[in-house]
C-alpha cells in the first residue's frame, strides 16, 4: 500500500484504529500485570493514589451529605451520577468511565492526526506520528486510571 493512498480524513476510521492500538497496549500491560501490583484493580479501571479524593465526595453528595472533603474538582460528578441511575455497582461505573476515557482519548488522537493531514502533506510523517500517538504507553496508560487528567486532556484537544 502506498502512503499517498491512505485516507486520513475519515475521523471515525482513524478513531477505530487508534482505539484498537490502545487496546493492544493496555491489554499487554494488564496481561503482564505491569501495573496491577501498585494500584487497586477494578476490571479495566485502576484506582490511583488520589482516586478516593474524586469518588468519595461524589458518593457523599449523591447520598445527600454535601460535597465534602477531600474537596477535589467535581468533574466526575455528572458521569458518576448519570451512570449510577442505571448501575448500582461502583466497579461497573468506574469501568464505564475508563472505557469512555479510552474512547475520548482515541478520538482526540484521531483529531490530531486529521489536523496534521491538513497542515503537513508528508503522508509518511503523518503515519509515523499516528503510530507513535496510538501506541504511546507513557500517555496512553493513564486512560485506565480513575483520574480527571485523561478527561481534561482529551476535552482540551477535542474542543
Amino acid at each position: 500500500m502506498k502512503f499517498s493512498s491512505i485516507n486520513f480524513k475519515n475521523i471515525y476510521v482513524l478513531t477505530f484504529f487508534v482505539l484498537l492500538a490502545k487496546m493492544l497496549v493496555l491489554g499487554y500491560f494488564l496481561y503482564n500485570n505491569a501495573l496491577l501490583s501498585y494500584f487497586k484493580y477494578n476490571g479495566i479501571a485502576l484506582d490511583g493514589n488520589d482516586t478516593r479524593g474524586y469518588i468519595v465526595p461524589i458518593l457523599d453528595f449523591m447520598a445527600g451529605n454535601g460535597y465534602g472533603p477531600p474537596c477535589r474538582l467535581p468533574g466526575f460528578l455528572p458521569f458518576v451520577y448519570v451512570l449510577s441511575i442505571f448501575f448500582s455497582s461502583l466497579a461497573i461505573i468506574k469501568n464505564l468511565i475508563v472505557a469512555l476515557q479510552i474512547l475520548l482519548a482515541s478520538f482526540a488522537i484521531a483529531i490530531v492526526i486529521n489536523y496534521l493531514n491538513d497542515v503537513i502533506k508528508n503522508r509518511l510523517l503523518i503515519l509515523i506520528t499516528a503510530f507513535v500517538l496510538a501506541f504511546n504507553t507513557y500517555t496512553g496508560i493513564w486512560d485506565i486510571f480513575i483520574m480527571a487528567d485523561s478527561f481534561a486532556s482529551s476535552f482540551a484537544i477535542i474542543s
